[in-house]
């Protein structure tokens, strides 16, 4: 039996190693004016965590130089834009957008993920709001999924 620090032929070599994020919003905040996009940096927690783990990787060689986002750009997308939007997200940040209908958003991205997951994993349980439709109608794997199964 070879030991785990042994590399065998079902490992991936160094070379095929790639990061995957899945998270509710992408490390920018798109934004639409005149038909013109529009990227900007995304404030929070996580983007600023693993903006510090990126930054690290260059220097230990053991940790994956691919990565790829996939998440929500922050706004609603035409369907004519939505290809131009995947092209300019993967380029720009190695992202990977989630298209979410007006519902969705409401219910997954402001109801789930703002008002029942972020004030239940920071500690202000008080805040936690739960619906049931929060997470009956937006049933993750319908969102993610698909995308996962293509990119990955």
């Amino acid at each position: 039996m070879p030991l785990a620090t042994e590399k065998t032929e079902t490992q991936p070599k160094q070379n095929e190693r790639r990061l995957v994020i899945v998270s509710n919003r992408l490390p920018f905040t798109l934004s639409i004016a005149d038909g013109s996009l529009q990227f900007q940096a995304s404030a929070g927690g996580l983007v600023t965590g693993l903006a510090s783990f990126q930054e690290s990787r260059d220097h230990a060689s053991a940790l994956p130089l691919e990565h790829l986002w996939v998440g929500w750009p922050g706004c609603s997308v035409e369907s004519s834009l939505q290809e131009q939007v995947v092209q300019e997200s993967f380029s720009r940040c190695s992202a990977y957008p989630i298209f979410l209908s007006a519902e969705q958003m409401d219910q997954f991205y402001l109801g789930f993920c703002n008002a029942t997951i972020w004030p239940l994993f920071h500690y202000f349980t008080s805040y936690t709001v739960y619906q049931p439709q929060f997470w009956s109608s937006t049933n993750r794997s319908t969102i993610f999924l698909p995308t996962l199964s293509k990119q990955c």
